[in-house]
């Protein structure tokens, strides 16, 4: 009976890869998918391409007829494949896998396709979309955002460089990036986020206390880069829970503080990180900065170059 019990396990579970492989044959991985800002990271396209890939937007020129019949086939394939990879990974058995369609396309740049992928019969907000890289603006009137289809024999390695340390407040202010001043200042900006009442009655901030202005009001996209290629880099690099396709596209600024003695003040956000609900403090020479919730703040310092 246990040779005959032992038998049918095998036999199923033989299926199921039988299964599973044929899926990934019909839905063969064809080559990367990539969002537009995470194609710019790592150079896959110029900012002419961006400005051009805009335009196109701009003047609604980016019918899905244009697109190559078999390079529209193989980022289906992809897509489809990348789908049921990540159904598996989770131990997922009962799922119906999209039905994607190819709903613009912005052209082709050295081998790399700007596309919009929709789903089938799913709604998509209405509500305009801006993002901006680098200084060039898109507007997705419906939700098209722009992904960017590489083939496999055009993927080219990518290894994040460490750009830079990051320290915690605290540390920052021991090893003297930051002084009192710095430490209130940032700590006014961070406890009013919910609003000056509310810091003012918690006892967060000076009632009196006028803090410095954020400068400069925004970084430049090479500051944002650097910063969130330098957490890819620690993020691939990583003791506990490295991963090693980590890219600087996982990564966003959430909020900027300034940049104060050369050291650019930031709380970033990694995708696909759930962060605890709990309220906090960090105390720094009698200055309190109010969190609410497990992420917090850092200071960024970039590495001396010779």
């Amino acid at each position: 009976m246990k040779k005959v019990f032992a038998a049918i396990i095998i036999l199923i579970v033989l299926c199921m890869a039988v299964c599973f492989c044929a899926c990934q044959k019909n839905y063969s991985k064809e080559g990367e998918i990539y969002t537009l800002l995470g194609a710019y990271d790592i150079g896959l396209l110029s900012k002419d391409d961006l400005s051009s890939i805009a335009k196109k937007l701009n003047e609604d020129d980016c019918s899905p007829q244009k697109l190559n019949l078999i390079v529209k086939n193989k980022i289906l394939k992809t897509l489809r494949y990348d789908f049921i990879t990540e159904m598996e990974k989770f131990g997922f058995e009962d799922y119906e896998v999209p039905d994607y369609k190819i709903a613009a396309y912005y052209g082709e740049y050295d081998g790399f396709y700007a596309v919009s992928i929709h789903i089938k019969g799913e709604k998509y907000e209405e509500t305009p979309i801006v993002e901006t890289i680098d200084g060039v603006q898109f507007e997705f009137a419906k939700g098209y955002e722009i992904s960017v289809f590489v083939k496999n024999e055009d993927i080219k390695d990518y290894e994040p460089k460490e750009k830079g340390d990051f320290y915690t407040l605290t540390d920052a202010y021991e090893k003297g990036l930051l002084g009192t001043e710095d430490i209130k200042n940032i700590a006014y900006y961070q406890n009013t986020s919910i609003g000056i009442d509310y810091a003012i009655e918690e006892g967060l901030i000076e009632e009196d206390f006028v803090p410095s202005p954020i400068t400069p009001q925004e970084l430049s996209y090479a500051q944002e880069f650097a910063l969130r290629e330098t957490k890819a880099y620690l993020r691939r690099h990583a003791q506990v829970m490295a991963r090693e396709n980590a890219s600087p596209d996982d990564f966003s600024i959430i909020r900027y503080y300034g940049i104060y003695n050369d050291c650019i003040v930031v709380m970033m956000h990694e995708e696909g990180t759930m962060y605890t609900e709990a309220v906090w403090q960090e105390i720094i020479d009698g200055v309190i900065i109010d969190y609410s919730n497990g992420n917090r703040i850092y200071v960024w310092q970039a590495k001396q170059t010779n």
